[in-house]
């Protein structure tokens, strides 16, 4: 449904000021973390400023693609003022993702339109760059409330209420090479509960 295609910046995209704007030129949405032109690694720290409208009940979906057109992970990212607004609020989320050998990708930015007829429903792709991963024998989940899979250990993290779901998912080397989760059905209807 929201797999990209085309280009990996928006028409109205500008790589020294990231920032969706709308034909009447008003700011919808700018991200401050990532930043662009630093390499990231899972999980992703997602943080930025959005018009409320890209809210619906303080949420917004995200979801983390590479250039191959493989969905890679996806979570919310909420609200941390009152969403109830046009105005610009400020939002966050950790969203983690599958390894990769692409270098790039996007970070999708959904609207969602609660009525189900589709009218506002708007799309930001904010482009983003994978981090070289080293391929190792094992894969294994490190101390970060099971929500990382990593040949590595002691990798960073930050506890989020999707960190419960990994526990259910299995971490393994993926068709790529790198270690990834592989999404079992509990984890899948774990998700869809938070």
């Amino acid at each position: 449904l929201h797999a990209f295609t085309g280009s990996f910046l928006s028409e109205n995209f500008n790589v020294a000021n990231p920032t969706y704007r709308n034909k009447s030129n008003i700011p919808f949405i700018k991200v401050l973390e990532p930043v662009v032109s630093k390499e990231i690694t899972s999980p992703l720290d997602i943080k930025g400023k959005a018009s409320g409208e890209w809210f619906f009940e303080g949420v917004m979906h995200v979801e983390i693609w590479d250039s191959n057109d493989v969905l890679l992970g996806s979570g919310p990212v909420t609200a941390t003022e009152d969403w109830m607004t046009v105005d610009s609020i400020s939002f966050e989320g950790v969203i983690p993702f599958d390894a990769t050998t692409e270098k790039t990708g996007v970070v999708l930015f959904i609207q969602d339109d609660p009525s189900g007829e589709g009218k506002r429903d708007a799309v930001f792709k904010y482009p983003i760059f994978f981090k070289k991963q080293v391929v190792t024998d094992t894969c294994s989940m490190n101390d970060c409330g099971s929500q990382v899979c990593s040949p590595e250990e002691g990798a960073s993290c930050e506890w989020s209420p999707e960190s419960v779901c990994y526990n259910k998912a299995v971490c393994e080397r993926q068709s790529s090479g790198l270690c990834g989760f592989t999404k079992t059905e509990s984890f899948k209807l774990c998700m869809n509960q938070l």
